[in-house]
């Protein structure tokens, strides 16, 4: 036995889930949905491509918009009994975080960086797609118009076409 260590590829999706939940408990979403709907929607839209990219949907805003770091969630990661450890997903979720109060310059720096990064891009493109179905094209128009020009950038980056 592995001293009640269980193989994270047994259970690492399910440990994301978890932490998201409690993470985002008591958040909403600008409807007054609960705000987890949103990471279960981006998990569901990504689960096709694998482990790594349904849990990355999972956790992608908990560093974003809750109390968590990179080291927290490891530290979640270890707690839950997960070997190895998922830097991949852990580095993805990173990726995905944005600072506060940015400017155009530093989204679009910010896009071409999770455009370089493959999980974090299906990730980014499915949490894009998941808020332009859920947002009000007048109400948000703003900030679609921002998303749909992240998507594009997003889905066309090829590496090195827009650096």
């Amino acid at each position: 036995m592995n001293g009640g260590l269980r193989n994270m590829n047994d259970n690492y999706v399910e440990v994301a889930k978890k932490i998201a939940t409690e993470a985002h408990k008591g958040q909403h979403r600008w409807g007054g949905d609960p705000y987890i709907t949103h990471p279960a929607a981006v998990a569901e839209k990504v689960k096709h491509l694998g482990p790594k990219y349904e849990a990355t949907a999972w956790l992608h805003d908990v560093i974003e918009d809750c109390d968590y770091s990179t080291s927290t969630l490891l530290d979640a990661f270890i707690n839950a009994g997960c070997l190895p450890l998922p830097y991949e997903v852990i580095n993805a979720v990173a990726i995905l975080t944005k600072g506060k109060g940015y400017t155009s310059e530093v989204y679009l720096t910010y896009i071409l960086t999770v455009a370089k990064h493959p999980i974090a891009k299906a990730v980014k493109i499915a949490d894009i797609e998941h808020n332009l179905s859920t947002s009000h094209p007048e109400k948000n128009k703003g900030i679609r118009d921002k998303w749909m020009m992240a998507k594009f950038i997003l889905e066309e980056y090829n590496g090195s076409r827009y650096v």
